[in-house]
C-alpha cells in the first residue's frame, strides 16, 4: 500500500512541476491562458487545471509546445537539459512575443 502511495505522491508532483513550467513559459512568451489555449487548440481551462497542478498534458500537446515554441518535451517533462529544443527558434520565438517591434532582432541569429 505505501508504494502505492509513493508512486501517487511522485505522479501528483510531477503534474505539479510540469504546471509550473508551463506557467513560466506562458509568462516568458506574455502570453494569456487564453492566448496559449488558442495556439494549442485546448480549452483555456486545461492550460488553468496544468498550472494548477491538477492534471497532466496529453503527449500530443507537449509535442505541440515543442514544435511551436521550441521549448524541450524534456525540459517540459522533468525540468532537466536545455529549456529550448531549438535555441535559434526560441530566440526568435521569445523576441516575437516578449519584445517590442522596434527591439525584435533583425535579419539572422
Amino acid at each position: 500500500m505505501q508504494a502505492v502511495k509513493d508512486l501517487s505522491f511522485k505522479i501528483s508532483e510531477g503534474i505539479t512541476m510540469l504546471g509550473q513550467r508551463l506557467k513560466y513559459l506562458r509568462q516568458a512568451l506574455n502570453l494569456t491562458q487564453k492566448q496559449l489555449s488558442e495556439e494549442l487548440c485546448i480549452h483555456q481551462s486545461q492550460i488553468c487545471a496544468v498550472e494548477k497542478g491538477r492534471r497532466g498534458m496529453s503527449p500530443r500537446t507537449l509535442m505541440l509546445i515543442q514544435n511551436i515554441f521550441g521549448f524541450s518535451y524534456e525540459w517540459l517533462m522533468s525540468g532537466k537539459g536545455p529549456i529550448f529544443s531549438d535555441w535559434e527558434k526560441g530566440i526568435e520565438i521569445l523576441s516575437l512575443h516578449v519584445l517590442r517591434p522596434d527591439q525584435r532582432l533583425q535579419g539572422e541569429i
